[in-house]
């Protein structure tokens, strides 16, 4: 593999401006992150940042109180508080060390994505991903299977600990495979050393406590740095199983006409992913992972039987994955049933409220997705692009509905809303009309809450269309 610290830009220093952009860019913290760097005296931050972080990246001392922490402990909803496990703990690490890492993570993550070293199905801290993908991937993939009339066995696995466990030295491995070595690797080895934390409830703090593996937490280079590590884990998977990674939600598929081939193909997947986590120290458990037999087939049928170690994978009818509910039939009539309590099927409430109805919203999420996908020529899931005869299919079986992708691209067509955006732009009304809604009816909606409600579907279809 080429060597990536022979890029031009890969070797330059940092400088005092991008650590600063840096800190405005982040996501969290960031007014703290910003106010402690201007806090910081003038000559520091510009002798610096050119001296002092010079040194931590091409002469490689690293700062011992980069390696510490605090843990503050937040208890989560409806746990008990007497047992330890029911907090989440939240690690607080050094300011300047963020700005540093963001800087480093920033090179790192586009060296990763321009020589695609991360495998194209792992969505999980990557720029232009999300869980969609995972849900889109799995969804095509039973359609798929329904059209075809075959089963579709879909396996969910829970890593137990996955962050807490990560192996220090595969990370350092996979990064020299990739290529990177001199100061990244150096750098990385440094961070990951040895590291403390001690644990603060009000105003009482603990002993030093050493966290001799796992990828700390709290830090920003620690979800790259764990995908790094993750990133081998799908290419053990067989060519007749297919899968998606989203951080450690792992989910893998096969599809065919006979259980017995398809029990045989994915005992073969969990035994070759058995064998990885246990070089790489991760731990899974069979009652925690899932199993769910996709299939429409009205004649009596067993359920498949997976194994990890001595115990068996339950099979369930539903599964919740990803934050959505997928049922055996793809119904989603539990998914729906959940979503009751959190919605309100009121659409005047919809309009008080200033918030575009819910087709409306789906049509948003549709196009969001359409569009973020086709503007990517080398999208890793193509999942805009159903074969010949796969189209036939869904045309001679009426019957089955086609996967979401499909329905997004035939709801998005930009010859036909580029003709009729103007309209709707200039007339709200109508496009309320389109979404069942009567802009006449006074109880629904009086004069001023309609003005009030229109502006922000107007808001909408503007940012949709411009």
């Amino acid at each position: 593999m080429t060597n990536l610290s022979q890029i031009s830009h890969y070797g330059k220093s940092l400088g005092v401006q991008k650590g600063k952009r840096k800190c405005s860019q982040s996501k969290t913290s960031e007014s703290e992150a910003i106010l402690q760097f201007e806090m910081c005296p003038h000559s520091f931050r510009q002798r610096p940042v050119n001296n002092y972080g010079k040194r931590v990246w091409k002469e490689h001392c690293f700062p011992s109180n980069w390696r510490e922490a605090i843990v503050i402990p937040i208890l989560k909803p409806g746990k008990v508080t007497t047992d330890p496990l029911s907090y989440r703990p939240i690690a607080l690490t050094s300011c300047f060390c963020k700005t540093f890492e963001r800087m480093v993570n920033t090179r790192l993550v586009y060296v990763l994505e321009k020589e695609k070293c991360i495998s194209p199905q792992q969505s999980g801290f990557r720029k232009g991903r999300s869980t969609l993908d995972n849900l889109v991937f799995l969804e095509f993939q039973i359609r798929d299977a329904f059209v075809r009339r075959n089963h579709l066995i879909s396996l969910f696995f829970d890593i137990e600990q996955a962050y807490d466990r990560t192996w220090r030295y595969g990370i350092l491995c996979n990064m020299n495979g990739f290529g990177l070595r001199e100061n990244h690797l150096i750098f990385i080895f440094y961070f990951l050393a040895v590291r403390y934390f001690h644990v603060r409830i009000g105003h009482s703090s603990s002993h030093k406590f050493m966290q001799d593996q796992g990828v700390p937490q709290g830090n920003v280079l620690s979800v790259t740095l764990f995908n790094i590590h993750m990133s081998s884990i799908l290419y053990h998977l067989p060519p007749s199983a297919r899968g998606m990674l989203f951080v450690d939600d792992l989910q893998v598929s096969c599809q065919g006409s006979g259980m017995r081939l398809i029990e045989s193909q994915l005992q073969t997947t969990v035994n070759r992913l058995v064998k990885w986590w246990d070089q790489n120290g991760h731990m899974i458990s069979p009652s925690k992972s899932s199993c769910v037999h996709f299939c429409r087939k009205r004649n009596l049928h067993p359920d498949p039987v997976i194994h990890i170690g001595n115990g068996q994978i339950p099979v369930v009818s539903e599964v919740r994955f990803l934050g959505v509910i997928f049922d055996f039939k793809l119904i989603f009539l539990p998914h729906v049933l959940y979503l009751q309590k959190k919605t309100s099927p009121v659409t005047s409430l919809y309009v008080v409220c200033h918030q575009p109805p819910l087709e409306l919203r789906r049509r948003q999420l549709s196009a969001n997705y359409f569009i973020r996908a086709m503007s990517v020529p080398s999208y890793p899931l193509k999942p805009f692009s159903l074969a010949i005869g796969l189209t036939r299919l869904y045309e001679a079986r009426s019957f089955n509905i086609k996967p979401f992708s499909e329905i997004a691209k035939a709801d998005w067509n930009p010859g036909k809303h580029n003709v009729v955006s103007r309209t709707l732009l200039e007339s709200p009304e109508v496009l309320l009309q389109g979404c069942g809604i009567d802009s006449k009816k006074q109880e629904m909606l009086d004069v001023d809450q309609g003005q009030v409600g229109l502006a922000p579907l107007h808001q909408l279809m503007t940012g949709i269309y411009s």
